[in-house]
């Protein structure tokens, strides 16, 4: 109906803002498997803000969002590369808690 009308609504408006946010959770999984640490951070800052922008575009996408953010959260805490320790297993397990808590906290950050 919006492409066959011209008849601009929210759901339109979305598109770009819910293909951004795939194409981020993608990066997002791939810097975490690749180790970089910085990357990463800046890329859960930009998930998080690509979630409070579909908020105030289009408030239906909302959930689906948030669903994919914090399976791209949980997933790229797990896979994240732990640079050669003592004990690896462990300093794994402890950063990957890590990162899903502060990822959880960028992804909530959307909806203060």
């Amino acid at each position: 109906f919006t492409f066959l009308f011209g008849d601009l609504h929210p759901h339109l408006m979305g598109i770009p803002i819910f293909t951004l946010l795939i194409a981020l959770s993608m990066a997002y999984i791939f810097s975490c498997q690749e180790g970089r640490f910085t990357h990463s951070v800046v890329l859960a800052a930009m998930l998080g803000l690509s979630i409070a922008i579909s908020k105030m575009t289009n408030t239906w996408d909302m959930p689906t969002l948030c669903l994919v953010a914090v399976i791209a959260f949980v997933f790229g805490s797990t896979i994240f590369k732990v640079k050669e320790l003592s004990s690896a297993h462990n300093n794994r397990l402890s950063e990957s808690i890590l990162w899903l808590v502060a990822s959880a906290s960028v992804t909530l950050g959307a909806f203060i």
